[in-house]
């Protein structure tokens, strides 16, 4: 039986995509690349929207993003309303699909805040060929469907027959398994360079805040501690004189622990202010990118995740998202030539700027195959042949 995926999301009304909206097709790997001031990281934010909606944080994000006026459209005087449509696939024999549809509208208030006034799951299944829906939201500050608990979900698995409800709501674990990484902040002050509680390791923090309890935990874990060994294997391909972390917890306070590691010159124990910011962040992208497959979310966002590393490491960083797509769908913003060679043309989504509003286009292998035998996909970006230069 295979996994949710996303088949394709519409947005409507969401800072730079305006009310006519865009529809995109996602694949396991979705790399977009731009130049400054398209959109980009409008993507990003976008699913740290749908994360917050999750988490029943929109009010949240509404006020850390500045309000109503700069998460819609060219502010409330230009648009209204905020429509998003998730479209999700999950194969449950061979021909047979569960297709389903998490739709969501957000509208102003008087508050400079933003409501639900509309939510919804739609839910299709081929074989029985039939539509059900669930619809939940009359105007809710946060989320009424994504608070639903897996208990909920299992009582409604053992009072309904056939599982329809409970299918519709096991959609809301796999949204709530989406994620957006952003590993940029390797400051003095930073969360990975400072001690953490040592049994906050189960997930990954968002800022990689957690690292050292989370390595600790797969090192400590029996079934999982090749997935430990495997990391350090990729962090000494960066950095040869890495040897291995020193996790255990601090002599002083027990519940406490921090991200010390050894080289292979000598015994002297270096502490997490003595990585250099690039090895510090390849470490927090190959612990997210290679820990185990059941712990792993079910999508992955960053923001360019190439930032600070040299060029090899971008290329073994690439290796790693081809890793993770086996078991996870990626999304990726960057601007670097390096990190898209790393990729085939169908894993990329060009954006640009038209007028107001930004477009999406995914590009076609089959049509670029005369193009790819000449030059590489960086080459092609650059000679503005796909689009998404200045």
């Amino acid at each position: 039986m295979d996994e949710y995926k996303i088949r394709n999301i519409n947005i409507k009304g969401f800072k730079s995509i305006d009310s006519e909206g865009v529809n995109i097709p996602l694949g396991d790997i979705n790399v977009f690349v731009g130049a400054n001031g398209v959109g980009k990281s409008n993507m990003i934010s976008f699913f740290e929207m749908l994360e917050a909606i999750n988490n029943f944080r929109l009010q949240n994000f509404i006020r850390y993003s500045g309000g109503a006026n700069t998460v819609l459209h060219y502010g409330a005087i230009t648009t209204k309303v905020i429509e998003l449509e998730i479209n999700i696939d999950k194969n449950i024999s061979k021909d047979a699909v569960i297709r389903q549809k998490y739709i969501c509208e957000l509208a102003n208030d008087v508050k400079e805040s933003m409501f639900i006034k509309h939510e919804k799951i739609d839910l299709y299944v081929s074989k029985l060929d039939n539509v059900n829906f669930f619809e939940f939201n009359k105007g809710s500050l946060e989320s009424d469907i994504f608070p639903m608990s897996k208990d909920f979900v299992s009582m409604m698995k053992k009072n309904n027959t056939n599982n329809l409800s409970a299918d519709a709501f096991g959609l809301t674990d796999f949204i709530n398994s989406f994620k957006v990484y952003k590993f940029a902040d390797t400051s003095t002050n930073s969360r990975m360079r400072n001690s953490v509680y040592i049994n906050d390791g189960r997930k990954l923090h968002s800022d990689g805040g957690n690292l050292a309890a989370f390595l600790y935990t797969l090192k400590n874990q029996a079934e999982n501690v090749k997935y430990y060994q495997r990391i350090v294997k990729y962090i000494k391909m960066v950095m040869p004189q890495f040897n291995d972390f020193e996790l255990l917890p601090d002599a002083v306070k027990s519940e406490s622990i921090t991200l010390s590691w050894n080289d292979n010159e000598s015994e002297y124990l270096f502490g997490p202010h003595q990585i250099s910011d690039g090895s510090l962040r390849f470490m927090a992208l190959a612990t997210l990118l290679l820990q185990p497959p059941t712990t792993l979310p079910s999508l992955i966002v960053i923001d360019e995740p190439e930032l600070g590393l040299h060029p090899a490491a971008i290329s073994i960083l690439a290796s790693m998202i081809h890793t993770a797509s086996q078991h996870c769908q990626l999304v990726l913003a960057t601007q670097s030539t390096t990190l898209i060679d790393e990729f085939e043309a169908k894993h990329i989504i060009v954006v640009e700027r038209e007028g107001n509003h930004s477009t999406f286009k995914r590009l076609n292998t089959d049509d670029m195959q005369d193009w790819l035998q000449r030059y590489s996909l960086s080459e092609i970006w650059e000679k503005n042949i796909i689009g998404g230069r200045p």
